[in-house]
């Protein structure tokens, strides 16, 4: 997870696309990740040190003639994180991510009820709670575009097995390994799978 941006309501992020939207305007939506190696994708998923988990999130543009607009946005707990969070949801907010670093990004141009549909989801999304294992940046960033694609993605779940610190603070469960349903870094690989070749 990235260091902590700016919390935005969703609904009038939109309204900067909504006030100028039309029909026969061009809209696009980016999936963007960011891991903090590249090379070696889940050698720095912990929780132990800060931002080695890398973060996903979503940016939508629009153009009509000389117009443009473009927002970028990603779904964070709204608390700072403790190992208790990994267990349980927790409450969740907006935030915005417009100059978010990036590993790697997949762009698709979408139709005006796409778009629609997109933001529809979004805010709904949005008002589900965090959860580390089940609904983390990644699962809103991919279920958001899922909602709009013909070919869903599908990642491949992801094990952590929990330092014995941990497992000693976590003192009334026995917790000693936890699955993560999507990862940035999962959604890194499948961007590089959908770009294809260089």
């Amino acid at each position: 997870m990235e260091n902590y941006s700016p919390v935005i309501n969703l609904k009038d992020t939109f309204q900067t696309i909504d006030r100028l939207a039309t029909a026969d305007s061009h809209y696009s939506v980016d999936l963007r990740t960011y891991i903090p190696n590249e090379k070696d994708p889940y050698s720095t998923f912990s929780f132990i040190k800060k931002m080695t988990l890398g973060h996903s999130s979503v940016s939508i543009s629009f153009q009509r003639g000389e117009k443009k607009r473009w927002i970028s946005f990603g779904f964070y707990p709204r608390l700072i994180p403790l190992p208790w969070f990994l267990l349980a949801p927790i409450p969740s907010v907006i935030r915005e991510n417009t100059e978010a670093a990036t590993s790697a990004t997949f762009s698709m141009q979408v139709s005006f009820q796409q778009y629609l549909l997109l933001r529809q989801t979004a805010l709904e999304l949005s008002r589900q709670p965090y959860h580390f294992q089940t609904n983390n940046c990644t699962d809103f960033t991919v279920n958001l575009f899922s909602s709009i694609s013909s070919s869903p993605i599908v990642l491949k779940p992801h094990t952590i097995h929990l330092p014995h610190r941990v497992i000693a603070y976590m003192t009334k469960v026995s917790v000693q390994k936890i699955v993560v349903n999507q990862t940035p870094q999962g959604l890194f690989q499948a961007i590089q799978v959908m770009n294809g070749p260089k």
